[in-house]
């Protein structure tokens, strides 16, 4: 009985995303280099955040001696 239901399901989620995809969504917007360059310059920082979020973790001391 399971097998029936799940083909009918995933035959009514194909049926439904090929008709939602000619009808229904729309083509993006055109994507310039502004959006890559502003991801470059934030994960310029994620090193620093990085350090500093290791050293607060090792730096606990509650974690390595269960000291509360």
């Amino acid at each position: 009985m399971l097998f029936p239901i799940c083909l009918f399901g995933v035959f009514n989620i194909y049926c439904s995303e090929r008709f939602l995809m000619a009808y229904f969504y729309r083509q993006p917007p055109l994507l310039d280099n502004k959006i890559n360059i502003r991801a470059l310059e934030i994960l310029n920082w994620a090193p620093v955040f990085m350090m500093l979020s290791a050293y607060w973790q090792l730096g606990n001391r509650q974690m390595f001696f269960g000291e509360f």
